[in-house]
């Protein structure tokens, strides 16, 4: 008898630890108490001027624009209009980034021929020297790299625009390197 009271037990004591293991909740971390700025702490966010958003949209290239037409109105060095739309809205990619890398893909979808991509990879390699919003020149670097990918033509230019690339720019690709 007493052999089947310590195994009844034993068995009592195992099914109770299986059942508080399983039903247990996980331990809630403490939640952290964020102060409540008052009102001359409270950060606003000033809400981006309609004239910037129109501004950048009107400079949008129409979809019946040849690819020499895009790639002749293109204009590099966006810095101070990037910095000016940054300033109004630091909490926002300014419009005028979006709308360049814009362009520069429709440029890049555009190219066809071996001649329209010497064109296209001749104003990668201009943005590339002359712009100064270091993530207009790392898209630059991008899309003339595929361009040297594809066209051998262009493979003998890539390493000279690569090695030409501001030092932020050669930094940040060799995170992208495929």
């Amino acid at each position: 008898m007493n052999q089947r009271v310590v195994y009844s037990v034993g068995i009592l004591i195992f099914v109770g630890v299986v059942i508080f293991f399983t039903s247990s909740r996980p331990a809630k971390a403490p939640t952290p108490k964020i102060p409540t700025p008052t009102a001359s702490e409270a950060v606003t966010e000033t809400p981006r001027p309609a004239e910037d958003i129109q501004s950048s949209l009107t400079n949008l290239q129409k979809p019946t624009e040849s690819l020499q037409q895009k790639i002749k109105n293109y204009k590099t060095d966006k810095g101070q209009e990037y910095r000016e739309q940054l300033e109004r809205n630091p909490h926002q990619t300014p419009p005028v980034a979006l709308i360049s890398a814009l362009k520069l893909g429709e440029i890049f979808d555009g190219v066809k021929t071996e001649k329209e991509a010497l064109e296209a990879f001749d104003l990668y390699s201009k943005c590339v020297s002359e712009e100064s919003v270091v993530a207009l020149q790392i898209t630059c670097l991008r899309y003339a790299k595929r361009l040297a990918q594809t066209y051998d033509t262009l493979s003998k230019k890539w390493p000279d625009l690569e090695a030409s690339a501001s030092p932020e720019a050669k930094d940040i690709l060799k995170f992208g390197k495929n």
